[in-house]
C-alpha cells in the first residue's frame, strides 16, 4: 500500500537525515490507527528507541489508495487560486479544519509591530544580476539572482531576491491586507529559515529596461518612488515538475507512478517543516515544489513559496498533519 510504505519510509529518511527530535515525534506517528475497514495498522511501539523496528506494515486499504490517487490528480492536474475565490476557499478549509492548524502568518493577530517594519527600510550593498529567473508570477514582481550581497558570509549564488506581489493590483484588496499578506510570508521565511533579508530597492525590473508599460506607468505616477519591496531568501535547488524529463518522457502507468511518489514526498516534507518548524505549508502549487530524481523517479522534494501559512500547534502528530495534507490538496492557490 503506498500511504502506508510510503509514511514509514518518510519516518526513516527523517531519522537519519534531519535535525528534528526523533524521539519527541515518532511515538505519535507510529500511533497505531486502522487504516480502513479490515485493514491492517502501523504498530503501536512508543517505548522503542528503534524506529525501524518499531514499523510494521500491514495490508493496504483501499480507502487510503484512493485517497492518494485522489490527491494526486488535484496536485498536479487541477489548478486553481486561492486568492481569485478566497471566502470559498476558506469556508471550504474551515470545514474540517484539525485542532493542530492554527492562524495564518498573514492573520492580524500573528503580526507584531516589527513585522510590519520588515520593508520599512532600503537594503544596501545589494546587487542583483543582469536578468531575472522569472520576469513576474501570479504572486511575485519578479524573482531575481544575487550577484553580491555586502555582509553576507556564503555565496552569492545561493541566494535569491523576490520582488514582492501588490494584491491590490492584482486582487483589489485593501492596502492593509495586502501588506499583511505580505508580511505574513516573511514572518514565514524566517519561521522556516530560510530568510536572509527584507527591504526596498529600486524596481529591478525598470532599472533593467525589462519593465512593462504598466510598471512604466506607475513609476510615472510615483507609485514606486520609495522603492519596491523585496525579500531575499534562500536558494533551493532542484527543477520544476513540469521540468523533469523523466516525466514528461513518461508514459501511462509509469507516469501515473511518478505523481504518486511526487505528491508522497511534497506531503511527507510538508509534515517534517509542520512539526520540526511549526509551519503549515499552504500553497499548493506545482511550481512551489523542487524535485530532485534517482534514476527515472523523483527521489526528494525542497518547498518553497511561503505566501500561504499556518501555525502549526506543538500537539500535531506527523501521520496527522501527512494525511491532512493529502487530503487538502488544493484548499489553497
Amino acid at each position: 500500500m503506498r500511504f502506508l510504505v510510503s509514511s514509514s519510509t518518510f519516518l526513516l529518511s527523517l531519522a537519519l537525515s534531519s535535525n528534528v527530535n526523533i524521539g519527541a515525534h515518532a511515538a505519535p506517528f507510529l500511533e497505531a490507527r486502522t487504516m480502513s475497514t479490515g485493514g491492517d495498522a502501523l504498530a503501536n511501539n512508543q517505548g522503542s528507541g528503534n524506529v525501524a523496528a518499531a514499523m510494521t506494515v500491514g495490508r493496504a486499504g483501499a480507502s487510503q489508495s484512493q485517497q492518494i490517487s485522489q490527491a494526486t490528480k488535484e496536485f498536479w492536474h487541477t489548478q486553481s487560486d486561492f486568492w481569485k475565490d478566497e471566502k470559498k476557499n476558506e469556508k471550504k478549509f474551515q470545514l474540517d479544519r484539525p485542532p493542530w492548524l492554527q492562524l495564518r502568518f498573514d492573520n492580524p493577530k500573528m503580526l507584531t509591530a516589527d513585522d510590519k517594519k520588515v520593508f520599512s527600510s532600503e537594503l544596501k550593498g545589494l546587487k542583483l544580476q543582469n536578468a531575472p529567473l522569472q520576469k513576474s508570477g501570479t504572486h511575485n514582481r519578479g524573482i531575481w539572482p544575487v550577484a553580491k550581497y555586502a555582509g553576507y558570509k556564503g555565496s552569492p549564488n545561493d541566494l535569491i531576491v523576490k520582488v514582492m506581489p501588490n494584491y491590490t493590483e492584482l486582487y483589489g484588496f485593501t492596502r492593509e491586507k495586502a501588506d499583511d499578506i505580505n508580511f505574513g510570508e516573511v514572518k514565514a521565511l524566517k519561521a522556516v529559515g530560510d530568510f536572509v533579508a527584507a527591504g526596498t530597492i529600486q524596481d529591478p525590473a525598470v532599472a533593467s529596461g525589462q519593465s512593462t508599460v504598466s510598471k512604466l506607468k506607475d513609476k510615472l505616477k510615483k507609485v514606486q518612488s520609495s522603492g519596491v519591496p523585496v525579500v531575499i531568501m534562500k536558494k533551493k535547488e532542484g527543477q520544476l515538475f513540469d521540468d523533469i524529463a523523466a516525466y514528461k518522457n513518461a508514459k501511462g502507468e509509469e507516469k501515473m507512478k511518478f505523481e504518486e511518489k511526487a505528491t508522497e514526498l511534497v506531503c511527507g516534507e510538508i509534515a517534517r517543516i509542520a512539526l520540526d518548524k511549526h509551519v503549515f505549508h499552504g500553497g499548493r502549487a506545482p511550481n512551489n515544489y523542487l524535485f530532485t530524481t534517482k534514476g527515472n523517479m523523483p527521489s526528494s522534494v525542497k518547498v518553497v513559496g511561503w505566501g500561504i501559512a499556518f501555525s502549526v500547534g506543538k500537539d500535531a502528530k506527523m501521520l496527522d498533519v501527512y494525511k491532512y495534507c493529502l487530503d487538502t490538496p488544493q484548499f489553497t492557490e
